[in-house]
C-alpha cells in the first residue's frame, strides 16, 4: 500500500498501483450513538434523539428481550440483534374466518422524525383492518446515527 498526498489530495493505491481510495471519496462517520430499552403495546413511544441532516442516516438495530406474541413465532427472534428495516413482525396468528383461512399479523416500526425515535406496534388483519397493537414487545435499541462529509 502506498499513500500519496499532493496538493488538495489524498490518496491509497495497492501494490499494484491501482488507486483504491481518494479523498473526492465521500468519508462516512459515526456521529452519534444511543442505546435503551423500551416496552411498547400499541400506543406510540417517544424517546428524544437527535437531529438528522440531508447528509446523515440512521442504523437501527434492536434485540427484542420478551413479546406476549405467539410463542413460537416471536421465539426465533427473542434475544438476537436484528435491523430495523422496515417493519419487524412480532406477531403472527392464523385463524379460521369463514371456513377460510385468515391471519393477523403485528408489526413493530420506528421512526425518526424531528429528533426523536418513535416505536410503535401497529395489527393487520385479513379483514384489512389496520389497529394499535396488542402484543407487548420489550426490547433494546441500539440506533447509531452516520454521517458524510
Amino acid at each position: 500500500m502506498t499513500l500519496l498526498i499532493s496538493g488538495n489530495t489524498i490518496s491509497i493505491r495497492n501494490n499494484v498501483g491501482t488507486t483504491k481510495f481518494t479523498s473526492d471519496n465521500k468519508l462516512v462517520y459515526q456521529r452519534y450513538y444511543q442505546t435503551g430499552s423500551v416496552s411498547c403495546a400499541g400506543s406510540s413511544i417517544f424517546v428524544p434523539f437527535s437531529y438528522m441532516s440531508e447528509k446523515e442516516f440512521l442504523v437501527l438495530t434492536l434485540k427484542i428481550t420478551s413479546a406476549t406474541g405467539q410463542a413460537d413465532f416471536i421465539n426465533a427472534i427473542v434475544n438476537k440483534e436484528i435491523p430495523a428495516n422496515g417493519g419487524v413482525i412480532v406477531d403472527f396468528y392464523g385463524r379460521n374466518v369463514n371456513n377460510q383461512a385468515g391471519v393477523d399479523t403485528e408489526i413493530l416500526g420506528v421512526d425518526n422524525i424531528d429528533g426523536n425515535l418513535i416505536f410503535k406496534t401497529i395489527r393487520y388483519t385479513n379483514e384489512s383492518i389496520i389497529g394499535s397493537g396488542t402484543t407487548t414487545v420489550n426490547l433494546n435499541y441500539y440506533a447509531r446515527l452516520w454521517s458524510y462529509l
